[in-house]
């Protein structure tokens, strides 16, 4: 169903945006940086809704003030407005208004414990995000947004269209108070008895015992509720309990679910007419960032690389499902040396721009029985990916990040990938996530649990916790946070987020030489060219990015390279040619060594085997425990393990066995990774570009309002 926009919100809205002018747009879209994403056409507001009331098949800019109110106006951007843009106080206070029927004066927040400059800021707050009209009053909800209020639990109100005038009346009379016979009366007169302290303690002191209990049980969960069967079994209560408690008008049932809970006109009687506990702004604790200044397109765009060597000669299996298993990715990190974390979103990532796919690889079977094997396999988009310069790889990697739809945010690190039903909050708390880094100074951050408490905070609703940690660690993927205690936008991000131009030009110096050392480590610049670092990084182990970039030599990560289709003549050139010292004999060594050592052991599936044209070398093989190997023949041995396993256990061990080589599976074609997630120059929008887009706005409607005079 399209959102429904009502008549007297769009007009209100549109009222609003032409009295307040530029300055009172430009304030809002600061605020809820999602819109002014949208009136560029970017954005997941902009994708998901169109400003007449149509879903879009792909963002569409804002071209007048007509076309943004009515965007303004449908329920799912007030919602957004509220959940996402208004602070936690600007939503209690919201709460509040609604409580109040719809607007407040300072008298009805004499019970809330708020100071008085949160809450001047809070009253601001809402009047900036047109969720309520200063013209009309201190705070005054615009149409639309009562019914969308945050209210931490249901009233009594709320409830009457179940309730009958004879129940109403029952209630009543339980609470010893009398009203007219019409069911308005009634419902206004238990309202009112509900939101008196010295009535309800009164009621609640006359509850027998066990109706006492499965009230005070029910409380205890919040304005929530709670199963009420499952209270009552747990005290061993009978069923005729509920119906006692029910029959005093403190607490609502629904037969549907079996909740029961307590009325929030109650709630709030108990509590001494207060709604809300904490009304406290949490600091954000600034500090400085441990940022190295260069402007570097991150190691996520090399490490996609080798993820793609990697399955261009292995391609992973497909889960029955399609989608692409913890196992696999696991795997791939073990044999590249990274964490699976990084893996499993650079696999999704991958999966989304199309740079791999499922394919068919096998039937087995007949009819329903029939049973199809399909493998992921790296695409023909990938050349086109390769023909683009590292920071629009990188741009594109954030792009893909932020539009997916696919990408869960629940909290959890991703480790697997599955073609799940497209969710719009997976954009939508990407996309603010990174709107809040970019609102920190530049070269600050902060600590992680500050930095929670108060996107939490800023954000209530649409950012938990989990999911900004889970958040700020694929940003550390993705080269937008630099790696330690403080969080915040590094400087390389800073530029990408300006625009790919800026990332292009800040990149043009690069530097294109390191230094190799007798003891096997490599010295890097900062600034070394992404192409060189990507290279390096394909048969080194990056031990430290602190500054200079620390890489060693190993012959373990020699072996991933040669597995990988290097030869040790590729790699002492490429360290010869960049390295501004000569390569050490000892270094040499090292490398020549896995070389002559890497697949001269065959490993293959039998159960496993392995081959080996060297009977000593096969017997040191044998010896290995782990691997469970039985000699056949001075050349031959096979294990009962998984060929996985039988090559970790032998590598292990320090020898460098080889797998059979296969045939390079056909790259299957994709759509272009352009109409999968079409670059923008800049993924969010900057101070003067909103202020631009605004005034446009005023000018285009400026404009349509003459024209439409002369006709």
């Amino acid at each position: 169903m399209p959102p429904v926009t009502r008549p007297d919100v769009y007009q209100d809205r549109l009222a609003a945006l032409r009295a307040g002018g530029p300055d009172t747009l430009i304030r809002f879209m600061h605020r809820f940086p999602l819109v002014a994403d949208a009136v560029a056409g970017s954005g997941p507001l902009s994708v998901q809704l169109a400003p007449h009331g149509l879903y879009w098949g792909k963002g569409q800019p804002i071209t007048d003030l007509d076309a943004l109110a009515r965007l303004l106006a449908a329920g799912p951007a007030i919602e957004l407005a509220i959940h996402g843009s208004a602070t936690r106080n600007e939503q209690q206070l919201l709460a509040l208004a609604a409580w109040h029927g719809g607007s407040l004066t300072p008298d009805d927040l004499a019970t809330e414990d708020i100071g008085a400059e949160e809450l001047e800021r809070a009253v601001r707050g809402l009047s900036e995000l047109l969720l309520t009209d200063a013209s009309r009053g201190w705070v005054v909800l615009r149409p639309g947004i009562i019914e969308l209020a945050p209210l931490p639990g249901i009233p009594i109100r709320d409830w009457s269209n179940d309730v009958t005038s004879a129940q109403l009346g029952t209630m009543l009379t339980n609470l010893g108070v009398s009203a007219g016979p019409r069911k308005w009366e009634r419902l206004e007169a238990l309202e009112a008895a509900l939101r008196d302290e010295t009535m309800v303690r009164s009621a609640v002191d006359a509850l027998d015992d066990d109706s006492r209990e499965l009230f005070l049980t029910v409380a205890r969960s919040g304005g929530a509720g709670t199963r009420a069967v499952d209270a009552m079994r747990a005290a061993g209560m009978h069923y005729t309990t509920l119906h006692r408690l029910s029959a005093t008008g403190l607490v609502g049932f629904s037969g549907w679910d079996g909740r029961m809970w307590v009325w929030l006109d109650v709630l709030v009687a108990l509590a001494g007419g207060r709604m809300f506990e904490d009304w406290s702004e949490p600091v954000l604790d600034l500090r400085e960032l441990s940022d190295d200044e260069v402007v570097r397109v991150p190691p996520v765009v090399g490490r996609l690389e080798q993820l793609l060597d990697l399955w261009t000669t292995s391609p992973p299996p497909a889960l029955k499902s399609g989608g692409l298993g913890v196992r696999s990715v696991r795997s791939a990190a073990k044999v590249l040396g990274l964490p699976s974390e990084e893996v499993g979103l650079l696999s999704a990532l991958a999966a989304d721009l199309g740079l791999i796919t499922t394919v068919v690889t096998g039937r087995h079977g007949r009819g329903r029985n029939q049973a199809v094997d399909q493998e992921w396999r790296v695409t023909g988009a990938r050349d086109a990916w390769r023909s683009q310069s590292p920071a629009r790889r990188w741009a594109r990697l954030l792009q893909c990040w932020l539009d997916s739809d696919h990408l869960e945010t629940t909290g959890k690190a991703i480790e697997r990938y599955e073609r799940g039903v497209p969710q719009r909050t997976h954009s939508l708390v990407r996309t603010t996530f990174l709107h809040a880094l970019r609102r920190i100074p530049e070269g600050s951050g902060a600590p992680s649990a500050s930095m929670v408490g108060r996107l939490v905070f800023e954000h209530h609703g649409l950012l938990a916790p989990a999911i900004i940690r889970q958040l700020t660690e694929e940003a550390r993927i993705l080269g937008l946070v630099p790696n330690g205690d403080v969080v915040g936008l590094g400087s390389a991000g800073r530029t990408l987020l300006a625009g790919v131009a800026d990332l292009e030009s800040g990149i043009a110096g690069a530097s294109d030489r390191f230094v190799i050392q007798a003891d096997h480590t490599i010295i890097a610049p900062p600034d070394l060219h992404h192409d060189i670092t990507t290279m390096l990084e394909r048969f080194t182990r990056l031990e430290s990015d602190a500054g200079a970039r620390i890489y060693r030599v190993t012959a373990e990560d020699t072996v991933r390279a040669l597995d990988a289709g290097w030869t040790t003549t590729e790699m002492l050139d490429f360290l010869s040619e960049y390295s501004e010292a000569p390569v050490a004999s000892n270094v040499e060594r090292t490398i020549l060594d896995a070389g002559e050592r890497h697949g001269r052991l065959q490993v293959g599936d039998a159960t496993t085997w392995v081959a080996c044209d060297d009977p000593a070398l096969l017997a040191s093989a044998v010896a290995v425990r782990a691997a469970k190997l039985e000699a056949i023949s001075p050349t031959l041995a096979v294990s009962g393990l998984s060929r996985d396993k039988v090559v970790t256990a032998l590598r292990a061990a320090g020898l460098a066995p080889g797998e059979r080589a296969r045939a390079k599976p056909e790259a299957p074609e994709v759509r272009s990774i352009d109409a999968r997630h079409p670059l923008r120059d800049r993924p969010v929008r900057a101070d003067g570009e909103v202020r631009q887009l605004a005034t446009a706005l005023f000018a285009n409607s400026a404009v349509t309002t003459r024209t439409d005079h002369g006709d």
